[in-house]
Formats: C-alpha cells, structure tokens, sequence
C-alpha cells in the first residue's frame, strides 16, 4: 500500500477521560467500562459510528481534520 499524503496518527487509544468530555459536551453516548474502571484507561464499547461522531466532534473544537484509519491503513 501506497500513502500518497501525509499522515500523524495518535499513537495512544483515546482514554475513558478524553471520551466522557465529548459525553459532557452532550456529543457521544457514555461508553460503559464494564466493570474495568475508567480515567486514563482506553475507552471501550463504543461502534464505529460512536467513534465517528468522535472524530467529527474532536475537528469541531480543535479546528483540525480528524478521521479512523482504513483497514489497510491500520495494517
């Protein structure tokens, strides 16, 4: 596979923490931490689609473009 532009990807998970102020600002659905605890831990249970309207939440307050990875860019 070829990239042809530049690309940053994060290299640490999104915590519960990073998460739950998207939750705060009444954008994503609150991610249940099954029993595993919360704070800097990587945020679990959440689809592809709560993921999106992360990202797309995350670019509306930083002023940057955000977006998930294709599989072969994940590869």
């Amino acid at each position: 596979m070829t990239i042809a532009r530049p690309l940053a990807i994060g290299i640490h998970t999104v915590t519960f923490d990073e998460w739950d102020v998207c939750v705060e600002a009444g954008r994503c659905p609150k991610a249940d931490d099954g029993g595993y605890g919360r704070g800097n831990y990587p945020v679990i249970n959440v689809s592809w689609l709560d993921a999106q309207v992360y990202v797309g939440w995350l670019g509306e307050i930083t002023g940057a473009r955000y977006r998930l990875l294709s599989e072969a860019e994940f590869e």
